[in-house]
């Protein structure tokens, strides 16, 4: 889930109407673009990665029944804390894990056209060097 249009630096869309769904893909996004930009400049070894739907004891608290109801549904395909953890392990041993890359399952995946950008990657670290600094000060 990565937003379409690239992350809101200004943030008004959300303090227009906050989405939830909207702020996810914002951070998943900029996940992806920290890790390859931490690759990039630092050359450490950082990646990105979705750990999958992990069905955990707390996923139904403090949720409506209808999203309790749904969680349930998902816990056929979902995974256990175990398996949710899996490819954070395969990223800190594995030699087929690459670093700056984004990783599901165990392995490396193609991200959208947008993740991949590296100017927006670029503007993304630069963003929040930007805010971190303005918090600092």
């Amino acid at each position: 889930m990565v937003p379409s249009t690239g992350i809101d630096y200004t943030f008004s869309k959300l303090r227009d109407k906050y989405s939830a769904s909207a702020a996810y893909a914002s951070s998943k996004l900029a996940q992806i673009y920290h890790a390859s930009e931490l690759t990039r400049r630092y050359g450490v070894k950082a990646y990105s990665l979705h750990p999958g739907t992990i069905m955990s004891t707390n996923i139904n608290h403090n949720r409506s029944l209808i999203k309790r109801i749904l969680f349930q549904l998902l816990s056929v395909i979902g995974k256990t804390v175990e398996q949710g953890s899996m490819t954070c392990i395969f990223c800190a041993l594995s030699n087929d894990a690459v670093p700056g890359h984004f990783h599901s399952d165990c392995q490396v995946r193609k991200p959208s056209q947008l993740a991949l950008d590296k100017h927006r990657a670029a503007e993304c670290w630069n963003e929040s060097e930007k805010l971190i600094n303005e918090k600092l000060k």
